[in-house]
């Protein structure tokens, strides 16, 4: 009963010295006003009592009582030892905090320095630092419910890596829009969203509270992910049972969110440099093949769709030309540049069959007259897409198609176009290097035509001047 009790600064005769910090002994407690009787246990007559604090400066930590019954009162001698004894117990109490707060602190600069060397260790990929993240936080914070969401560019979030009830729920309900949300909660605030009951916070929004009901309700702390003042995720923590968070914990997971966003822009930056040089490299390749073949457009667009295929992960790219009629045609490229799969093949069939056609009665015409590239995310489902092009996928499936025009002096001349399957939207970056391609494409086509123009040139002139010696030569006869 005695251990059971919670014992309360001002109520009592300990209570009384826990608010005092003096040391106190009463040699008949049940003539004392502040006595509290212990639920379940007897009262006894003739009881001494004498209570010492446990000190740690002037800080009361605790206290240390002493009891018994009958027998010679107890004297300020006793009680001066009891309170000699105090300052041991404070002592080694002092000593067991510094050793448990030490080994903590050790072991969170062990978890945030493994977190570190998996970070140099994996420039190119943030899922290892996700996991180790997640490994540490369940070692320190005593749970296995834990999370890391991120927000994609549609402001949609999702869950990239869950531990427990989180992967169970998860992927029932994500990805979900982004407003509305615990972790939109935390971006807005900029700091760790925390709340100890679930059930009870009245802030906490009722996706929350239905996972709560689901699982068993929890304690939360949502630490946002921020770079450069932009919210680009949180790192979720719940505790089932509730068991309150201490803001040194608090403090360590905004340590292991921002170690998160190190990692995530380590590896943006690092594929972002990839992909350049591989896209350099690419149009690089380009314009070598154009220097190689003036007379000759074929290789060109072969290593243009080759190049599109790799850099876009495209299962179709086709080069259209628009002949001086006004009519428009595909151009045969390498089965490696233009097909990848039964889909791409499926479609370059029907695609085909029903060209040449006049530029007017095409899906060419619409970003050759507006000069731009064109984007159908959505191929069945999505706006302005033409109508002959939405029934196609009825033969082939629905997928994502990128357009880009190709122009000469003010004039149409093609385009060229690539298709996702099943549909995936192209990103800024791919419209810009599409027209990229389309543009060298331009350029081997006016080399060709120029370097035609000049051999015919050539051959007229060598023409003309044979017919001129075979002439001067009757002349002289």
């Amino acid at each position: 009963q005695i251990k059971a009790t919670v014992i309360e600064a001002g109520r009592g005769i300990i209570g009384s010295l826990l608010q005092s910090g003096q040391p106190e002994l009463v040699n008949n407690t049940q003539a004392d006003p502040r006595r509290v009787s212990i639920a379940g246990t007897e009262p006894r007559n003739d009881e001494r009592l004498m209570v010492v604090p446990l000190l740690q400066g002037t800080e009361v930590q605790g206290a240390m009582a002493v009891w018994r019954q009958g027998g010679q009162p107890f004297d300020a001698r006793e009680l001066e030892f009891l309170v000699g004894l105090s300052l041991q117990a404070s002592v080694a109490l002092r000593n067991a905090r510094l050793f448990d707060e030490t080994r903590v602190s050790l072991e969170r600069q062990t978890a945030t320095a493994e977190v570190l060397q998996v970070i140099s260790g994996s420039m190119a990929d943030a899922r290892p630092v996700f996991e180790k993240i997640l490994d540490s936080c369940e070692r320190l914070f005593g749970t296995g419910d834990l999370g890391i969401f991120l927000i994609d560019d549609a402001q949609q979030l999702d869950a990239s890596a869950c531990r427990g009830n989180f992967s169970v729920w998860a992927p029932k309900h994500y990805p979900r829009p982004l407003a509305g949300t615990i972790s939109n909660m935390a971006i807005e605030q900029g700091s760790t969203f925390y709340w100890d009951d679930t059930l009870q916070a009245p802030q906490v929004p009722e996706y929350m509270k239905a996972i709560a009901r689901e699982f068993g309700n929890f304690t939360g702390a949502v630490a946002p992910l921020l770079w450069q003042g932009r919210g680009i995720g949180t790192l979720n923590v719940m505790r089932n049972p509730p068991r309150p968070m201490s803001d040194k914990e608090l403090a360590l997971l905004k340590t292991f969110a921002d170690q998160a966003v190190i990692a995530i822009q380590n590896a943006r930056l690092f594929n972002e440099t990839k992909e350049a040089l591989e896209q350099q490299t690419a149009s690089a390749e380009v314009l070598r093949v154009i220097s190689r073949s003036m007379a000759d457009t074929a290789p060109v667009f072969n290593a243009i769709g080759t190049a599109c295929q790799h850099l876009f992960s495209s299962d179709q790219v086709v080069i259209s030309l628009v002949d001086d009629a006004g009519m428009v045609a595909h151009v045969p490229l390498l089965k490696a540049a233009h097909v990848s799969d039964a889909f791409a093949e499926r479609a370059w069939h029907a695609l085909d069959r029903s060209f040449p056609r006049p530029l007017s009665q095409s899906y060419q015409a619409y970003p050759i007259r507006k000069r731009r590239v064109v984007h159908y995310p959505d191929m069945a489902q999505g706006p302005g897409v033409p109508e002959t092009m939405r029934t196609l996928t009825n033969e082939t499936g629905n997928f994502s198609m990128l357009i880009a025009p190709m122009h000469w002096e003010e004039r149409g001349i093609g385009t060229i176009h690539l298709v996702r399957q099943p549909p995936r939207p192209f990103s800024e970056k791919e419209h810009a290097l599409l027209q990229t391609f389309a543009d060298q494409a331009v350029i081997a086509i006016q080399n060709a035509r120029l370097f035609r123009q000049t051999q015919e040139a050539r051959a007229a002139a060598e023409s003309a001047n044979q017919a001129k010696s075979a002439f001067l030569a009757t002349m002289s006869h």
